[in-house]
C-alpha cells in the first residue's frame, strides 16, 4: 500500500481539547492530565474501554446509546463508573467546536497494583479532534474489504465490548491496508463471518439486509443497531443470523458501517465484487435515511 493510499482517517487530526475525570461509584469528580499515571490498569494491561463518535452541528450523534455501551461494558469488565453519567454530555457542550468533530471517550481502570488489584477508581477522559470525512470516492465507487489471515476466538467475551486492547483490530487493519483494501473482514474460529476490523458489515441477498448476529461474537456497533432499527421502521426486509462466505456469495450489495464512516458501500471482498451497481439501491436508500434520520442532514 503506498502511503496516503487512505488518507482521510478521520481520528488523524491532532487532539484539540481534552477533558479528566476520576470516576468513583458515586460521580465523576472533574480532574487533570495527573489522573493517569505510569500504573494505571488501562496503561498497563489495557483494563478499559472506548466509545468514538461524531458530532453534526455540535450534536453529538447517538450520545446515549454509547453511553449506554460504555456503562454495560464497565458493568462486565468490573471498572469502576457511575450511573449519573451526564457531567460527559456537559462538557461536551463547554468544548466542541462549531465545526463537526470526533468525540472520543476513555475510560481506564484505576488501581495501582497488579492484574485484579484496584483502589476502586477510574479515569475517563473526552478528547475533541477535528473530523475528516473518508474520501468521497469510497462513497461513489465502493470500497474493497480484504480477509484477515488469523481467525478470531468465536468464544472470547472480550470481542464484544470495545476494550482499550485493540491490537488485533490495528493488526487486521493494517494487513488490509498492505493488500490496498480499505478495511480487514474477520472470520471467526467457527467459519462464521464476524465483522470488519473497524466496522460491522452487511449483506444485500434478494432485497433482505442481512447481518451477522451477536452470536457471531462481534461488537454491537451503535450504527449497526441504528441500521436495524432504520430496516424495522423502514419495512426493509432483514435478519441478524451466523453467516459463511457460502451463504453471502450470491450477495448484490455489501456495505459497512461505524459511528465515523456512517454507511460505505463495498466494491469488493478478496477481489470478488457484488451486483451489478456500487452502491446498490437499498445502501443507498439506507444511507439517504441515515443521513436524515440519524445524523439530521
Amino acid at each position: 500500500m503506498s502511503p496516503g493510499q487512505f488518507p482521510e482517517e478521520p481520528m488523524s487530526s491532532a487532539v484539540k481539547a481534552v477533558r479528566w475525570f476520576l470516576a468513583t461509584a458515586e460521580r465523576l469528580t472533574p480532574g487533570d492530565a495527573s489522573l493517569l499515571n505510569v500504573n494505571n490498569m488501562g496503561y498497563q494491561y489495557g483494563e478499559g474501554v472506548v466509545e468514538t463518535l461524531r458530532t453534526v452541528n455540535r450534536r453529538p450523534v447517538l450520545l446515549e446509546r454509547h453511553l449506554e455501551r460504555l456503562s454495560d461494558s464497565a458493568r462486565f469488565l468490573g471498572i469502576t463508573l457511575p450511573e449519573d453519567l451526564s457531567p460527559i454530555p456537559a462538557a461536551l457542550d463547554e468544548i466542541l467546536p462549531a465545526e463537526d468533530s470526533v468525540v472520543k471517550i476513555t475510560l481506564s481502570g484505576g488501581g495501582s497494583g497488579r492484574y485484579m488489584e484496584s483502589n476502586g477508581t477510574a479515569v475517563l477522559a473526552v478528547q475533541i479532534s477535528p473530523y475528516t470525512p473518508p474520501l468521497e470516492d469510497l462513497y461513489r465507487k465502493g470500497a474493497a474489504l480484504a480477509t484477515y489471515s488469523a481467525q478470531r476466538s468465536a468464544t472470547s467475551p472480550l470481542h464484544r465490548h470495545k476494550t482499550l486492547n485493540y491490537l488485533e483490530n490495528i493488526t487486521a487493519r493494517r494487513e488490509a491496508r498492505e493488500q490496498d483494501a480499505y478495511e480487514a473482514i474477520i472470520i471467526n474460529t467457527d467459519d462464521f463471518i464476524a465483522e470488519c476490523s473497524m466496522s460491522n458489515i452487511f449483506f444485500v441477498l434478494d432485497g433482505e439486509v442481512l447481518t451477522p448476529s451477536i452470536e457471531s461474537n462481534i461488537l454491537p456497533g451503535v450504527t449497526r443497531g441504528a441500521v436495524i432499527n432504520l430496516c424495522e421502521e423502514h419495512g426493509i426486509k432483514h435478519d441478524e443470523r451466523l453467516m459463511n462466505f457460502a451463504d453471502i456469495l450470491f450477495a448484490q450489495e455489501v456495505f459497512v458501517t461505524n459511528s465515523l464512516i456512517g454507511i460505505m458501500p463495498v466494491q469488493e471482498i478478496d477481489g470478488k465484487g457484488f451486483g451489478k451497481i456500487c452502491p446498490g439501491t437499498i445502501t443507498e436508500k439506507l444511507t439517504d435515511l441515515y443521513a436524515r434520520e440519524i445524523l439530521g442532514l
